[in-house]
């Protein structure tokens, strides 16, 4: 759960819908970390140790990352968008990004697609159980959550987002 009392917003990004919570075109996806699954992460109206906390969210969360910069306090922070739309900065000591990002397929024959679209050419398709890693999530049509993803053979294509599950595992 989320709880903010101010929103940070960004016109210089591009932005998608996604079930009413809007989200950054080529937003990447990334996991929240820390000692102990469900603790509390602060997160912050700017990317400094002593700006405001303008809410919570908590370890096992998953989160897109919009932005990155060092803080004046020299720690390097993301400007993230936690699963209640709202926008802040995290420390990036907290989130594990790209290549940490491990996923298990979920349907029986998963299509993968040249692009995050249904209408797309299938290019080859994953097993139940095949773990990837999710290089990028963006909205397609239709509002779907796509992961570009990568298989072990190297292998990349675009997997609709109701067929992958993110392990929390992955902050290990």
């Amino acid at each position: 759960m989320f709880t903010a009392s101010r929103f940070l917003f960004s016109s210089a990004i591009a932005t998608v819908l996604v079930g009413g919570v809007q989200l950054a075109a080529g937003a990447r996806p990334a996991l929240l970390c820390g000692q102990e699954l469900g603790s509390a992460v602060n997160v912050r109206e700017a990317p400094s140790l002593s700006a405001s906390v303008i809410g919570t969210t908590k370890v096992g969360d998953r989160v897109d990352t919009l932005d990155e910069g060092i803080g004046g306090d020299t720690v390097q922070w993301y400007r993230v968008q936690v699963p209640a739309g709202v926008q802040g900065w995290v420390s990036a000591g907290y989130l594990r990004t790209g290549t940490d990002l491990v996923a298990v397929l979920q349907g029986d024959e998963v299509n993968v697609r040249s692009a995050p679209s249904t209408s797309s050419k299938v290019m080859h398709y994953g097993l139940r159980g095949d773990r990837v890693v999710v290089m990028e999530s963006i909205t397609g049509e239709n509002g779907y959550l796509w992961h570009r993803v990568r298989f072990q053979s190297q292998a990349e294509g675009w997997v609709r987002g109701d067929l992958v599950q993110v392990l929390k595992a992955a902050c290990n």
